[in-house]
């Protein structure tokens, strides 16, 4: 595991610790299944290093 610090906007912390809190996720456990979601879908989509996130 590595430590490292994530600086994210107010509307995405506050989207994130609204899910945390919903689906009863660990705030850290969520981020990073997100992360990796992300991940794989750019991977297998092909698309370059940015998302749209809604």
């Amino acid at each position: 595991m590595v430590r490292t610090t994530l600086t994210l906007d107010d509307d995405v912390a506050a989207k994130l610790r609204a899910e945390a809190r919903r689906t009863g996720s660990p705030f850290k456990q969520l981020v990073n299944n997100l992360l990796r979601l992300a991940l794989k879908i750019t991977r297998q989509c092909g698309q370059g290093p940015y998302l749209l996130l809604r």
